[in-house]
């Protein structure tokens, strides 16, 4: 028999760890939606989808672009 337990646990940030929560989500956003309208458009036009791979490479190529350092900004490992 699976028995499933849950936790909660109650986070009380600070006001820096607020804005850090809130820039981090936006990046997470704002990515997650660019990577589904290129699937998107490629299902649409009949093309090869990109695999995950291939969109974390451009991932990168796209934190160097000028106009989105606001990318870099925020910590890619978590």
């Amino acid at each position: 028999m699976l028995i499933n337990k849950n936790y909660y646990y109650k986070l009380s940030p600070t006001v820096a760890q607020e804005h850090i929560f809130i820039q981090w989500s936006g990046v997470c956003r704002w990515v997650w939606n660019y990577m589904l309208e290129q699937r998107m458009e490629a299902y649409k036009n009949n093309q090869k989808m990109p695999n995950q791979f291939e969109q974390m490479r451009q991932l990168t190529i796209l934190k160097r672009e000028p106009d989105k350092t606001w990318m870099a900004k925020v910590c890619a490992q978590t």
